[in-house]
């Protein structure tokens, strides 16, 4: 029998900011917050029904190591028996998570399972902590980030830099009238800071 997958809810953490109010909380700690918050707006999911936990982390080092998906699972009070992995693939890696999930519904392997992606650049630098490029492709410059990538496609799609910053200022724009308008309001879990404070929304888009 053929079996389809569907995605049941979506939440996710307030986005933080370079030395913002989530700065000190770990990402397991985090990603467990969150999938707590999941399973409580949907009662009729129990933890014992959820087989499989996939977290996806482009760089699962220091505190986001250890298979996190398996620490964020039991932080997050799923059964023992709940299997937990990480995936990497660098920006696409919680997007692989869903579909790795997705492809093991549609399998028969599982029935429910639960695709996280967590990334704390406060706890662990971009890059890693100890990045060694081979040689051979850092001379072919086989590592660019998103910040490369961007000027790449600048100039191969000859967009202007007031192009640019037009469309940046209109989405800034954008992304405060929806705050603003609570548009985000259903999928946010707010995140308690260890007792200290409880961030509740996004840091990044701000009045000029």
């Amino acid at each position: 029998m053929n079996k389809k997958s569907v995605i049941v809810d979506a939440v996710r953490s307030p986005i933080g900011i370079k030395n913002g109010n989530l700065v000190g909380i770990r990402p397991d700690d985090l990603a467990a917050q969150i999938v707590k918050g999941l399973l409580e707006r949907n009662p009729n999911v129990k933890p014992e029904h959820v087989e499989d936990l996939v977290v996806g982390c482009a760089f699962p080092e220091g505190p986001q190591g250890m298979i996190i998906g398996r620490s964020v699972g039991v932080l997050a009070g799923l059964p023992i028996e709940t299997a937990g992995k990480v995936v990497n693939r660098f920006c696409g890696s919680s997007m692989d998570a869903l579909h790795q999930l997705s492809t093991s519904i549609e399998s028969g392997d599982i029935d429910v399972g639960i695709a996280v992606g967590v990334e704390d650049m406060f706890s662990v630098p971009m890059g890693g902590f100890a990045p060694d490029f081979h040689p051979v492709l850092a001379e072919q410059e086989f590592y660019i980030g998103m910040g490369e990538t961007a000027e790449n496609l600048a100039q191969d799609g000859n967009i202007s830099r007031e192009d640019q910053e037009e469309f940046a200022i209109h989405s800034h724009r954008k992304a405060l009238s929806a705050s603003e308008n609570g548009n985000y309001k259903n999928e946010l879990i707010p995140v308690d800071v260890y007792g200290d404070h409880t961030v509740e929304k996004d840091e990044g888009p701000r009045e000029p």
